[in-house]
């Protein structure tokens, strides 16, 4: 949807010797992985919405994606897909996505010229590349405390959409393996691996 040369829309695939531990929290390290990035590169200190959004003044900044697939020899191959807003026509920003604030990139975000889209690239292959060389050993641990500073939801009343269906509650964080935890608002406490979650309007 965005023009040519306004974004980056990156992939980066690696092997794995074997299916690595904590894979489904895999998604979030690799949020905190570009974070360090535009922090490094681009001076801009972005928050990370579970479990793969990045975010800037409450606006959605850009995305993950990751694809893990395990093979017969014991193996696993992933696909981690990063899509960044770098700099778009203003007019393009509000139907990127279905934000109550829509979305941002990062030339409105710095104010400024952002940093070029090739630099940004390397730094990100490079910072991907290290972190998953160093996931089969490491895992989340070396990546939680620093998604958790980031936390987008910490505290927001959030709606939850599952297979199963619709639930709203208040979202307290992760656990230590990456998993989303909601009170409900019947006040049962949920771990949440897998759905869709938005900040819900208390109004």
């Amino acid at each position: 949807q965005a023009p040519l040369g306004s974004g980056i829309a990156l992939s980066v695939g690696w092997q794995f010797a074997g299916v690595p531990a904590e894979p489904s929290a895999l998604t979030l390290a690799v949020g905190v992985a570009v974070r360090r990035v535009l922090e490094r590169v681009a001076g801009l200190t972005i928050a990370l919405k579970w479990p793969n959004d990045l975010v800037f003044d409450e606006r959605k900044l850009g995305g993950i994606l990751l694809e893990l697939a395990a093979e017969a020899h014991g193996g696993a191959h992933v696909v981690v897909g990063v899509g960044l807003n770098v700099a778009l026509p203003a007019a393009l920003l509000p139907s990127l996505c279905d934000w109550p604030r829509g979305a941002v990139d990062l030339e409105t975000a710095l104010g400024r010229a952002p940093p070029p889209r090739a630099v940004l690239a390397a730094a990100l292959v490079n910072e991907l590349a290290a972190l998953l060389a160093d996931y089969p050993t490491q895992g989340f641990a070396a990546y939680r405390t620093e998604w958790r500073s980031a936390d987008f939801l910490r505290g927001r009343a959030v709606r939850l959409e599952e297979s199963t269906g619709r639930s709203f509650g208040t979202a307290l964080g992760i656990d230590a393996d990456g998993a989303l935890l909601v009170e409900t608002d019947l006040g049962t406490r949920r771990r949440v691996v897998a759905g869709d979650v938005s900040v819900r309007s208390m109004a």
